[in-house]
């Protein structure tokens, strides 16, 4: 039962993602733009609304947007978020680094290897706490 619910789990997010007049199939369900027709039993059924929307964000790189956000010349260049010492790690990399093969949890000094021209910001844990509230309001704002 818990592999069916996943199941729809995952059809819910191909129904978001689904191009109206597209059908997608997936594990015998079929979505067509945001109208998807769910067979399970009742159990299922008191277990999964079908007036229920499920939202992905992508906030990997939330803590550049926010230095972004402050600071525009950073737009379009590689940055890198995290510790500056020698055992620093990076705790957030745009995506423009991500293409020179940074990712997050790496050390600074590998990072800075596979691409020496980033800008590196040791991180504002404030300005980041200050800006989640925001997103978080505007999301509890719409549920």
């Amino acid at each position: 039962m818990i592999f069916d619910y996943i199941v729809d789990v995952i059809f819910d997010c191909l129904a978001i993602i689904a191009t109206l007049n597209q059908p997608y199939s997936f594990s015998g369900h079929t979505a067509t733009g945001n109208i998807f027709n769910i067979q399970a039993d009742a159990a299922q059924r008191n277990m999964i609304s079908s007036n229920r929307h499920i939202v992905h964000f992508d906030l990997d790189t939330f803590f550049v947007s926010v230095e972004r956000l402050l600071n525009s010349s950073l737009e379009g260049k590689p940055v890198i978020i995290g510790g500056t010492s020698g055992r620093g790690v990076v705790a957030s990399c745009s995506y423009e680094s991500r293409r020179f093969g940074v990712r997050s949890a790496m050390p600074m000094k590998m990072a800075l290897q596979l691409c020496p021209d980033a800008t590196v910001i040791r991180g504002d844990m404030e300005a980041y706490s200050k800006y989640s509230h925001l997103v978080t309001e505007v999301i509890a704002s719409r549920a």
